[in-house]
């Protein structure tokens, strides 16, 4: 059932309405762009909690390899604790004050 009026489109005409499709897809993508400014606090917060925590762990660690090298129990974890938590406190205000 073909019509002699109406020829199908060539292969060149035919990528050429699916180049034209693709770009008006794509301008409508650029208008609609997501606004990331939100995420930014989140960012910074989870960044801030991971050094703390990685402070803190990292002094425990240190502090529990003292004490068995010395036998000093709990006091080498106690110390590495804090150390790690103030250190990691002082790289925080030190990276934010920038």
């Amino acid at each position: 059932m073909t019509d002699p009026d109406n020829p199908k489109p060539s292969e060149e005409e035919r990528l050429k309405a699916l180049d034209t499709q693709l770009k008006a897809i794509e301008g409508r993508q650029l208008k609609e762009k997501k606004d990331w400014s939100s995420e930014k606090g989140s960012h910074a917060g989870m960044q801030i909690l991971g050094e703390l925590l990685g402070g803190i762990l990292g002094g425990l660690g240190l502090g529990y390899l003292f004490d068995q090298a010395t036998g000093s129990k709990p006091w080498g974890m106690i110390s590495g604790t804090l150390i790690g938590m103030v250190s990691a406190i002082y790289l925080i205000l030190k990276k934010n004050a920038n």
